[in-house]
């Protein structure tokens, strides 16, 4: 990947960008109400024309902005508005034109988000200056025609497995957790979601609506013999265009642990997948209403954490969603990096 172009096109190109970078309240508690925070980034996408959100900390949300309609003064007055309907949840926010240092950061981020495909990268360094004016807000940009930021689940991994995970198992019934259904993943970590993409893609997601375009469901395809999951997203027309298939081996006499914690590894997948982004899960029940859903945390290739909640149905109850927040907040992952997926 070369950084080559002339700076003078680029600050062309960016000339009606802008960066907005906005900080959250509460995160270090984790006391973020989950729903007012996706009602949060709803209103963003809603009320400012051509904005992206670039990129999800975990106190920050990172937009890019690119309209030449807007003026300082109009992005201002928008979230003047915003933050007074959602004072509950953000700190501040900060806004300013994209520079030349936020070009270089973003293919510094690319570097690294690409590092597994490309083994070397060279950077022509540029000697740039900008005007930083102090609204601050940080962003990320592709200029070069067919390079774009992707989401990769490693960009918010949640940290490494969890050791004692056996300690927060559900008492399930194996007949009902393993009868053959077909789920739906309406909340999961961020990082799940990713990972699941970069699974069935073969690749990262480009961007927030590729990501939710995959549309993921889940099927236990066999009983308690030998439990399978199929998981496949993507689909056009009813073909899943992306599917592989997970096998979870259990003692021929499974005891209350091997039922609600299972190790699964995948034994095929549709062309393009990339099996070795999940070459391995632990899955731990951790919740089900013996009902319509289960609540999962994963030990991803005996790396990193994350969580799904497997529904019969493509949205989530009231009290569903505070039994979940409960149970995973309680086990120390992030609130603003809980995710949803919208099913069409």
């Amino acid at each position: 990947m070369h950084f080559c172009q002339d700076p003078d096109v680029i600050r062309h190109e960016i000339s009606h960008e802008f960066t907005l970078v906005v900080r959250l309240k509460g995160v270090e508690s984790g006391n973020i109400d989950f729903r007012t925070y996706t009602d949060f980034k709803s209103r963003v996408s809603r009320d400012i024309e051509s904005v992206t959100l670039q990129e999800e900390q975990s106190h920050t949300l990172i937009y890019r902005i690119s309209s030449s309609k807007y003026r300082w003064s109009n992005i201002f007055q928008i979230m003047e508005k915003i933050t007074i309907d959602f004072s509950s949840i953000i700190l501040d926010y900060k806004i300013r034109k994209r520079s030349l240092q936020d070009v270089f950061n973003s293919y510094a981020l690319m570097q690294r988000v690409f590092r597994k495909e490309q083994k070397k990268t060279t950077f022509r360094m540029i000697n740039f200056s900008s005007t930083t004016i102090s609204l601050s807000i940080i962003f990320v940009l592709a200029v070069t025609p067919g390079l774009r930021a992707q989401l990769s689940s490693e960009a918010v991994s949640e940290g490494p497995c969890i050791a004692n995970l056996t300690d927060y198992l559900a008492d399930i019934n194996p007949a009902w957790l393993f009868a053959p259904r077909n789920y739906y993943v309406p909340v999961a970590s961020e990082g799940c979601y990713r990972n699941y993409a970069e699974v069935v893609l073969g690749r990262p997601a480009q961007n927030a609506q590729e990501l939710n375009d995959m549309q993921l469901r889940i099927a236990f395809a066999d009983g308690t013999a030998l439990p399978k999951l199929y998981t496949y997203g993507y689909t056009n027309d009813g073909t899943k265009a992306g599917a592989f298939m997970q096998e979870c081996p259990m003692p021929s006499s499974p005891g209350p642990l091997d039922v609600s914690f299972l190790r699964c590894f995948p034994t095929s997948g549709t062309d393009g997948t990339n099996l070795s982004e999940i070459s391995s899960s632990e899955d731990g029940v951790i919740w089900t209403d013996h009902e319509t859903s289960i609540l999962i945390v994963r030990c991803v290739n005996d790396i990193r954490r994350d969580y799904k909640l497997l529904t019969l149905g493509p949205t989530v109850t009231d009290q569903v969603m505070a039994t979940v927040q409960e149970k995973i907040f309680g086990m120390g992952f992030n609130s603003t990096l809980m995710s949803t997926m919208t099913y069409n």
